[in-house]
């Protein structure tokens, strides 16, 4: 954060919380979303440490048991039910980044108005 808003702010004679909730706030939650929807995805995309560490299949993460499913048995691939997974499994991300959605455009909106 520039440090020339902090102090304008001071200089218009608000105090360290006022700088913090009205100045500094809505300037950082549109990056801290965007780190919170990274991490989310990272974590649910976990593919090698699921397949490494668990040895139960009714203990498998959601990717994991995907693949499974690609393979199939003897050959065969259900490709309605492989579909359906897929589906199922981007529900919770597409669900967090319209949650989200709104601080992204509020970052690009703040950053292109001047004063």
């Amino acid at each position: 954060m520039p440090t020339e808003l902090e102090d304008s702010a001071h200089v218009d004679g608000a105090g360290t919380l006022r700088i913090l909730v009205s100045v500094l706030r809505p300037l950082v939650i549109p990056g801290t979303a965007t780190a919170a929807l990274y991490a989310f995805l990272a974590s649910w995309t976990e593919f090698l440490g699921a397949l490494t560490f668990l040895t139960d299949s009714s203990l498998y993460t959601l990717p994991v048991s995907l693949v499974n499913l690609q393979q199939g048995a003897y050959g065969q691939v259900n490709f309605g039910v492989l579909a359906a997974g897929s589906v199922i499994a981007m529900i919770p991300c597409v669900i967090l980044y319209v949650a989200l959605q709104r601080y992204y455009v509020a970052g690009l909106a703040s950053g292109s108005v001047k004063g």
